[in-house]
């Protein structure tokens, strides 16, 4: 049986590991606004749209959005993974 470890959890969370096989669920959390969720597509949406956009650019979006976002950069991405 797989089980999941929290290692990097938010101390002060909690986290459901037995609803999913490999995925924990945080349940402690209020659920977001649904105008701040609309607000973070729409500015997800310009910056793709712009070809200035960069990783830097989205790591920044999300990191004001999710206040404990921590991107890792490993210089790796999906086609690598392939």
């Amino acid at each position: 049986m797989f089980r999941f470890a929290c290692p990097d959890k938010v101390q002060g969370e909690a986290v459901d590991v037995e609803r999913f096989k490999s995925l924990g669920v945080i349940t402690d959390k209020a659920i977001p606004d649904r105008g701040s969720v609309i607000e973070l597509i729409k500015t997800l949406d310009s910056a793709f749209e712009s070809e200035k956009c960069t990783k830097a650019d989205i790591v920044g979006i999300m990191s004001e959005y999710l206040p404990n976002f921590e991107h890792i950069e490993t210089g790796k991405n999906l086609d690598g993974k392939m």
